[in-house]
């Protein structure tokens, strides 16, 4: 059975925001998505995933506004990490789309990114799937004055 599930929060106070959708087996569920606070034009996306089956593949979408932008050479910092025994493999699915990094906000068009996420685990007792995502905060329309 597939299951879809949505997430939306601010990235920073004055605007850019985005959204995960996570298409899974019912036996994966998005426990936790958080946005590091402070950092500057950088934020931290961190995810977790509980699988309740020995083996399974799920893709999350991130839905970007102008303000944000992901680098596709670097959609998943680091590796997925996984408790319980249980190993993952998490890697961004490339589309022909270009993500501009250099543009500014209001000269850049919104994005989705997708990520396709693979685990083995020994049991089926439970095992939390964590990987990051780095968010690049875009330049905004320069204020006349």
């Amino acid at each position: 059975t597939e299951n879809i599930q949505d997430h939306q929060w601010k990235v920073y106070r004055d605007g850019g925001s985005a959204k995960t959708r996570l298409s899974a087996p019912s036996n994966a569920k998005l426990t936790r998505t958080d946005v590091s606070a402070g950092g500057g034009m950088h934020r931290q996306l961190s995810h977790t995933i509980h699988v309740t089956s020995t083996s399974g593949q799920a893709t999350m979408l991130l839905f970007l506004t102008e303000d944000v932008f992901v680098d596709v050479e670097h959609v998943v910092e680091g590796e997925c990490s996984a408790d319980q025994g249980a190993n993952c493999v998490v890697e961004a699915i490339h589309t022909s789309e270009l993500i501009d990094m250099e543009q500014p906000s209001f000269l850049s068009p919104q994005h989705v990114v997708a990520i396709d996420i693979v685990w083995q685990a020994n049991s089926t007792s439970g095992a939390n799937l964590k990987f990051d995502t780095e968010l690049h905060l875009r330049y905004a329309m320069p204020r006349s004055g």
